[in-house]
């Protein structure tokens, strides 16, 4: 599934419960900090080897982050009218500067996903 589908699955899912109504910018921003700093807390202060030893033995842990943020992300691009495929594809090309907020968090945390083998997608279906 592209990135844009499941951006526009998060929209329909909204509307259908009156969610898109309300802006909450702020306390999703909020909630991304907290998902990042859950994370920052299991590989805080240690070398890059053990972070890969963390990061297989809470697999789990790890997973719910890349969901959590991809899905948090994607309702932040929704609130600010931005097509996330879009950001993705300016900063993966790297054409110009991007200084967009989200561009650059869904580039980071596809790269988390990629290096740690997490597949994004399946565990965004899981929220």
């Amino acid at each position: 599934m592209e990135l844009k589908e499941l951006q526009n699955k998060i929209k329909r899912f909204d509307k259908e419960r009156g969610w898109n109504k309300d802006w909450n910018l702020k306390d999703l921003s909020l909630n991304l900090t907290e998902e990042i700093g859950e994370l920052w807390n299991l590989v805080k202060w240690v070398d890059v080897e053990k972070q890969k030893e963390i990061v297989k033995k809470k697999k789990e842990e790890v997973s719910d982050f890349v969901g959590d943020a991809l899905f948090l992300i994607l309702k932040i691009a929704n609130q600010t009218d931005i097509d996330a495929e879009k950001q993705k594809e300016i900063v993966k090309k790297k054409k110009e500067e991007v200084s967009d907020f989200v561009g650059d968090a869904l580039f980071l945390i596809l790269k988390i996903a990629n290096q740690t083998d997490i597949d994004a997608e399946k565990e965004y279906f899981q929220h």
